[in-house]
């Protein structure tokens, strides 16, 4: 969505409520769930009173709709979590790349050579496609829900032949992994003590993917900290991170925090992006020189 809108959208609510009795209306559950819907459906170019109709009725349709802006249509899974979803990356631009960023992405010179790690439904690699229409784009999704979707959204974009889907869960070893399927985005590899794993995936080593990419996307639901822990992360030659952290499995009490030091710690400059109540968010990391290619072996 246009930064324009956003602030439109925003203005009006902001002058809403102001008015006493509208303000009171607007803070009541089912009103304030109406109001980001109709928010986030100003993304759709087409079909955004069919997108409404849908979530407002309930319906469990899967649509490819086209985004204001973007040249790749997206799918929404209706009556899942993929309207919050749609609403990070689109409406409230959590991935809006930062100067500094798009700067050391330039220097690369040649197709971007990207890996989504937490592929869920493929808006992330719809966002970079946008503006990088040349990249080279490798997205691993663990949860076979999503891995059928995004293959789904990667046919619809023609992109198919410079964009491949790893169906395995993103780890620092090869194997399988005890996977909870939960709603969609919120799908993790199951922590410690965590019973109600419904699921085993593959899981693969990806800090070999890692080393020699230019923008690096990592959404993986807490599965992030042993990857950042790993001695290999530092030495990859990455040029750009764009970390989405959570507080599961953080090893310290702040996420923002660990990440943030995890980042630097690894000689990324750093800018943080949208942060949660819920203590998730974004931490964006660069380099001006990656560290060269060749990521020590991984631990015996």
């Amino acid at each position: 969505m246009p930064a324009a809108e956003g602030r439109a959208a925003s203005g009006l609510r902001a002058r809403l409520n102001a008015i006493g009795p509208v303000r009171a209306l607007l803070t009541r559950p089912a009103v304030e769930h109406v109001v980001a819907l109709v928010n986030r459906s100003s993304v759709i170019a087409r079909g955004r009173a069919r997108f409404l109709a849908r979530e407002l009725l309930g319906r469990r349709d899967e649509v490819l709709y086209p985004v204001r802006g973007f040249p790749h249509p997206v799918l929404v899974r209706h009556g899942s979590a993929d309207v919050v979803t749609l609403d990070d990356v689109f409406y409230s631009r959590d991935y809006d790349v930062p100067p500094p960023v798009e700067e050391v992405l330039a220097a690369a010179d040649r197709p971007l050579r990207v890996l989504d790690l937490g592929g869920n439904v493929g808006y992330f690699g719809a966002f970079v496609l946008a503006g990088y229409p040349d990249a080279e784009i490798t997205s691993v999704e663990a949860d076979p829900r999503n891995a059928r979707a995004l293959r789904r959204v990667v046919a619809a974009t023609g992109q198919g032949n410079r964009w491949k889907v790893i169906e395995a869960a993103a780890s620092t070893g090869e194997g399988t992994a005890r996977f909870v399927q939960a709603l969609y985005s919120t799908a993790h590899v199951a922590r410690a003590g965590e019973t109600s794993a419904t699921t085993e995936v593959p899981a693969i080593d990806v800090l070999p993917l890692l080393d020699g990419a230019d923008l690096v996307k990592i959404d993986i639901e807490g599965s992030e900290w042993p990857i950042l822990a790993d001695p290999r992360f530092p030495a990859a030659a990455i040029r750009a991170v764009a970390l989405e952290y959570h507080p599961e499995g953080c090893p310290e009490p702040d996420a923002r925090t660990a990440a943030e030091r995890i980042l630097r710690e690894a000689g990324y400059a750093t800018r943080p992006g949208g942060h949660h109540p819920a203590g998730m968010g974004v931490m964006w990391g660069w380099r001006s020189e990656p560290a060269p290619t060749g990521a020590p072996a991984p631990p015996r």
